[in-house]
């Protein structure tokens, strides 16, 4: 083991927990991603990290304390078994804090009495205690009661947690089949903290339970198609203009062309890209260029449309020759292959998208190879409903979840005459893996409920992403999010994040309007400051070491183009 790999694995407890300094954060980010013995070191930690966290059990409230003192100044000078007594009598949120006093209690009031009384008394509480904390502990996993949780390391809690009915397990997943409930003729949704905040008129007939594509509208007006509700804006000239109007966007305009003018300059001939290190272009090509078609996309080109329309054709093409026919599966099975499978196909639903968009029939080649890159990604979600880096990786990924769901949302909405009995199995089990890392206070896990990756917000932006974007939940859960992204905002004084800023603009952008509006000035402020004098991003980022320049040129443009990419 040379000295390089003995630093990385001495700091890898704080880099987990995100508490080095930017330079050693840069340098173990680096040392692992070509070091494979480290990386799977590193990634063995985290899972146990993970593990140990989701096996933890209730715990007191942060100002448990904080109300004991102050309800024991209230009593006063009253006799200490009077005090106790109160404090009991108390409406503690936690039931377990409440017998803690219990044993305290009947300690008191037993202290004279003979110690074998005392001791039966007193065990007979404890009993209790370890009842009260452990059955509602296990209670959880049914009911979806989730304990008050804070995220080391993370900005001060919220005043409130989560409803208790919050979590995994609330009553079970509805079926996304299922009509609707009718109350007095209409359409009635129940009140759900993941859709809004309270009871909702729906006139599409749609349950809450139905992971409605925010693209369609509620009231589908006969004129506009549901596709081009989703890509009207890219493909029209006039409505892309007043939607950057309307976020005073149009400075952003010429940056994202700028970007475009990079990232077609870096274009192969045989129609592909590549990352700057040698070792992460072979391993992440395919999700490379899948990256690099989807800024072109976003802004509106397509095969036949466009400036780029021919950087967009041989990029295509370059996916589709990269495809097995038999499995659907982009590129090998070597390495962390799902990411390039749910980008790539992300990237040739866009351009169907954008050609059905235009009034065309989608293309029958690129229906084909969406169906068959779907199909896969539907055969691999695992038993938690998310997905691992690998076909049927027992351990899901929110990072690699979140790009299966957006080609699986995507086919969804795009391909309607195609039999979706898997993917709307899969996006229901996607459902139940979001809810299953979202704690109590709406941070996201990355592999689990408490596990942090870089920082929280994240994978909570992330999160946020596939909530308000994907599934159109843009109730109480979303705007907790909101709240706990919003505070980490853009800035061109820190290592440059754009996948953390890219999911956060679209969720802030659905979500919350008000918050949206600040981050966006921010946001504007950083890339102004960050972009090269030859259109791209430098790869001293977050990623960058392993995408280089292209990467972080990608995410900053589909940061850009989020005024009108998303509707």
């Amino acid at each position: 083991m040379g000295a390089d790999c003995r630093y990385a694995k001495s700091l890898a407890l704080e880099y987990i927990r995100g508490e080095l300094d930017a330079s050693a954060e840069d340098e173990v980010r680096t040392h692992i991603s070509i070091c494979p013995s480290c990386r799977a070191e590193l990634d063995a930690t985290i899972s146990l990290l993970d593990a140990v966290r989701a096996g933890t059990g209730m715990k007191a409230s942060s100002r448990f304390a904080e109300r004991v003192l102050s309800r024991a100044a209230e009593i006063g000078e009253a006799p200490a078994s009077d005090r106790l007594a109160a404090l009991v009598a108390k409406p503690y949120r936690n039931i377990g804090e409440k017998a803690t006093l219990l044993v305290a209690f009947l300690g008191h009031r037993f202290r004279k009495a003979p110690v074998w009384a005392a001791a039966v008394a007193v065990h007979a509480a404890a009993i209790l205690v370890l009842a009260c904390v452990y059955i509602p502990f296990k209670a959880r996993d049914y009911m979806g009661t989730v304990p008050t949780s804070f995220v080391p390391g993370s900005a001060e809690p919220l005043a409130e947690d989560l409803p208790n009915y919050f979590g995994e397990g609330r009553g079970g997943e509805p079926d996304i089949d299922s009509g609707p409930m009718k109350i007095d003729g209409t359409h009635r949704i129940e009140p759900d903290p993941w859709t809004e905040t309270g009871p909702e008129q729906v006139e599409s007939g749609r349950t809450s339970g139905e992971p409605t594509p925010p693209w369609i509208p509620k009231r589908i007006n006969s004129g506009i198609s549901m596709v081009g509700a989703w890509f009207g804006f890219r493909s029209d000239e006039e409505r892309k203009a007043k939607a950057l109007e309307k976020f005073q966007g149009s400075e952003t305009a010429p940056r994202v062309a700028a970007a475009l003018k990079f990232l077609a300059s870096r274009q192969e001939s045989d129609g592909g890209f590549s990352a700057d290190d040698p070792q992460a272009g072979s391993s992440y090509r395919i999700g490379i260029t899948g990256l690099a078609l989807l800024a072109f996309l976003g802004d509106g080109n397509s095969r036949s449309k466009g400036t780029y329309k021919s950087v967009v054709s041989s990029g295509m093409s370059f996916l589709m020759d990269n495809q097995d026919d038999e499995t659907g599966l982009f590129g090998s099975s070597q390495g962390h292959y799902m990411y390039n499978q749910g980008i790539a196909a992300s990237a040739v639903l866009e351009c169907y998208g954008l050609e059905k968009a235009a009034g065309r029939a989608g293309p029958a080649d690129l229906k084909e190879s969406a169906a068959r890159a779907v199909s896969f990604i539907a055969s691999s979600v695992n038993e938690t409903g998310g997905f691992g880096y690998t076909h049927l990786e027992k351990t899901g990924d929110t990072s690699v979840t979140a790009w299966q769901l957006n080609a699986l949302a995507l086919f969804l909405s795009l391909c309607p005459s195609e039999d979706q009995t898997a993917v709307r199995s899969a996006i229901k089990g996607v459902r139940r893996w979001i809810k299953s890392v979202t704690d109590g206070q709406g941070y996201v896990g990355y592999r689990a409920k408490g596990g942090v990756k870089t920082f929280p917000e994240s994978m909570t932006a992330v999160g946020l992403y596939m909530n308000s974007v994907l599934l159109g939940n843009r109730g109480y859960v979303a705007k907790r999010q909101a709240e706990l992204v919003s505070r980490k905002p853009p800035s061109s004084g820190a290592p440059a994040d754009f996948y953390f800023w890219y999911y956060a603009s679209c969720g802030l952008l659905k979500t919350d309007a008000a918050k949206f509006g600040e981050w966006n000035r921010l946001l504007k402020k950083a890339v102004a400051t960050l972009q090269a004098e030859d259109g791209g991003f430098s790869r001293a980022s977050a990623y960058g070491d392993v995408g280089g320049r292209v990467f972080t040129t990608a995410m900053a443009a589909l940061t850009m183009e989020v005024y009108y990419r998303i509707g």
